[in-house]
This record gives structure tokens, C-alpha cells and sequence, in this order.
């Protein structure tokens, strides 16, 4: 996960990566994450043509995955302050 971090960061023009923005932050990293998964390809930060979820991530998984972070993304941003565990971060 940390690659897909660095990959966002290097990724997106204009976004401030300061405390008080890291919820949006997030959200662009889950949002690059979501697309990586329906596409069926997660590069690997250091060698591009790995896919870190060939093999692992396929067929009834993959669509359920899939559709659990298609809900996720229409309930929107708010929704990682109802995840306890990142809630106390913000």
C-alpha cells in the first residue's frame, strides 16, 4: 500500500499533502486504488510492469471487492470518519 501512496503522491499536481488536508488526501489514494482494482492492474512502485494483483485478486473476490468500494465511493469522503480506526487520526 505504501507504493500506491508514493505513486498518488507523485501522481497528483496541486494536491497539498498537509495534515489538515489528509482526509482529501485519502480519499485521492482510495479513489486511484478503486481504479487499479476494476482495471484488474496494481503496478508496483519501483517495477511498473509487476502486477501486485495477478493471481490474487480475480473472478467472484475481485467483484465483490469491487463493488464493496464502488458503495464506499458513493457514500463518499465522510465516510473514512466512520472507520474507528482512521476517525482518530482526524
Amino acid at each position: 500500500m505504501l507504493g500506491k501512496f508514493v505513486n498518488v503522491c507523485y501522481a497528483q499536481d496541486g494536491i497539498i499533502w498537509y495534515q489538515h488536508n489528509i482526509l482529501n488526501c485519502f480519499w485521492a489514494c482510495f479513489q486511484h486504488l478503486t481504479v487499479w482494482i476494476e482495471q484488474g492492474y496494481l503496478p508496483n512502485y519501483f517495477i511498473k510492469s509487476n502486477n501486485m494483483i495477478e493471481r490474487k485478486i480475480f473472478g467472484d473476490t475481485r467483484n465483490r471487492l469491487i463493488k464493496h468500494l464502488h458503495n464506499l465511493s458513493r457514500s463518499g469522503v465522510n465516510t473514512v470518519m466512520k472507520i474507528p480506526m482512521l476517525a482518530e487520526l482526524f
